[in-house]
């Protein structure tokens, strides 16, 4: 009895181990909000960016990076991580939360707020 009792534990927790394994690795590769398109918008290094905002100001890019934080509640932004710069990409038309460290690029315009650039997504692609 005892056997066949742990059997099905085991069982049990390995196709919970498969579910939770596969769905993390189904966001990746995954579009949310408009597929990124080059032909709008060009790719720029957020040290680029930094380094004179205002150039950049109402322009649509593609940036490029890792999660290092995101909104834990409704999914409405993250912040992009490149070497030690860091960008808030804010999302009007879709929710995310990728988990930090995520590879993603984004697509909008960009804009400033109180001079500090940030990034109106219309677009995110997990890597």
């Amino acid at each position: 009895m005892k056997s066949n009792k742990m059997k099905r534990i085991a069982a049990a927790v390995l196709c919970g181990m498969l579910l939770i394994l596969t769905a993390c690795s189904a966001t990746d590769g995954k579009t949310y909000g408009a597929a990124l398109d080059p032909k709008k918008g060009e790719p720029v290094a957020l040290a680029k960016i930094f380094a004179d905002p205002k150039t950049y100001e109402g322009k649509n890019v593609i940036l490029q990076g890792e999660t290092a934080m995101f909104c834990r509640s409704s999914g409405c932004w993250v912040m992009l991580k490149d070497g030690a710069d860091q960008l808030l990409v804010q999302f009007f038309t879709f929710t995310v939360r990728p988990d930090v460290g995520s590879k993603i690029r984004a697509q909008g315009v960009l804009k400033l707020q109180n001079e500090v650039p940030y990034l109106a997504a219309d677009g995110l692609e997990l890597l």
